[in-house]
């Protein structure tokens, strides 16, 4: 690539073109080459999950996957630092790449004997990350199978989670109108999951997988933090004709789960998602979890036949918020929202009012 990149760049410097026709060639082969790169990234990603794949078909019931070793060099250039977290399917560590010097982190499956069901689960989520680009979603760097066991290396985000934007809000460090505008953001990372060709449904959102970057925007006139979801491991692709777990037996935070869809239809889809979302903006707008208890059976039952109690929101959330977050929450899919971009737009048409209001009751509290 580098060497037909040259050769292009000395072919049109000896032409006969004048100087400023040759500036614009020099542009247009910058620009192709560019996004020639990036669509070989992305093929190789693809080519590299499919390798996974047919190692997984080699294999015959089972795995035995070992354990990260401190300092260990993943796929000859990854060495492992210190462990950040563990997600669905695995654990995290942040590492080094010793060919570029940038830190990364990278996902493998934590010490033990897998089946092939939950091999091809972490692999699936290998290959579905493989084809992802957007703002708000996490980037795949690399990803392969070393040492007999199967690997993900994704961008290093170090600014904490939304749990961080949660607690800022109830401290009054960040206002009504900046929250609203970092729910839109989440949605807009879920819309680009949901529409796609090949539909992704994250099926564990919750504050822990969705992460804050140094990057800021300020799309909106609303500066703020960029985030970014993570943690695929329990992803749906809406093409699959069953969900890999047993039957009866949900799969990710009981908190934040869509746990109606999981046990009484067995089946997910974006508005999935979507319950989870609300499940958060309760949280957001009250300061506690819409289903406790002291069991997971109670919390999961509290899911299914009990409603989330209103009565005690903070006093500058308006009431068209609340309505969103009652509907979201609804135990039957057709009774919510039923897109990501429908969620966004709202979030987004009761920010600047609300916003007004909230920095009003905050000054006649202070009087």
């Amino acid at each position: 690539m580098k060497y037909n990149y040259l050769k292009m760049f000395i072919l049109i410097a000896i032409s006969p073109l004048s100087f400023l026709a040759k500036a614009v060639a020099f542009g247009f082969t910058k620009a192709i080459f560019a996004q020639s790169e990036k669509t070989n990234f992305i093929s190789s990603l693809i080519e590299e999950a499919t390798k996974m794949k047919l190692l997984l078909k080699l294999n015959l019931n089972k795995a035995h996957i070992n354990s990260i070793q401190p300092k260990e060099l993943i796929a000859g250039r990854y060495k492992i630092k210190d462990p950040i977290g563990s997600g669905a399917a695995g654990n995290i560590h942040v590492v080094y790449d010793t060919r570029t010097g940038e830190k990364f982190a990278l996902k493998t499956l934590r010490e033990g004997i897998y089946s092939k069901k939950e091999l091809r689960r972490f692999i699936r989520e290998a290959n579905a990350m493989a084809t992802l680009s957007h703002p708000n979603i996490v980037t795949i760097e690399n990803l392969g199978w070393d040492k007999n066991r199967p690997f993900i290396v994704m961008e290093y985000v170090e600014g904490g989670n939304f749990k961080t934007i949660l607690e800022k809000f109830h401290s009054g460090e960040i206002n009504l109108n900046t929250l609203l505008f970092y729910f839109a953001d989440i949605c807009e990372g879920l819309r680009y999951l949901h529409e796609r060709p090949n539909p992704i449904v994250h099926r564990d959102l919750k504050p822990q997988n969705i992460l804050i970057s140094n990057e800021t925007t300020d799309d909106d006139g609303s500066v703020r933090n960029v985030l970014k979801i993570t943690d695929f491991g329990l992803i749906h692709l809406d093409t699959e004709s069953t969900i890999l777990t047993s039957i009866g037996k949900p799969l990710g935070t009981f908190v934040y789960a869509p746990i109606p869809d999981q046990l009484e239809r067995n089946k997910v889809d974006s508005r999935s998602d979507l319950y989870s979302l609300g499940v958060m903006l309760f949280e957001a707008i009250t300061g506690k979890l819409p289903y406790k208890g002291d069991s997971d059976a109670a919390v999961l039952s509290k899911h299914l036949y009990s409603e989330p109690d209103f009565r005690n929101i903070l006093p500058e959330i308006p009431a068209r918020l609340i309505t969103l977050t009652k509907k979201l929450l609804a135990k039957h899919p057709n009774d919510r929202c039923q897109r990501a971009e429908e969620v966004a737009t709202e979030l987004r048409e009761i920010a600047t009012p609300s916003a007004f209001r909230a920095s009003f009751s905050r000054l006649l509290a202070a009087a």
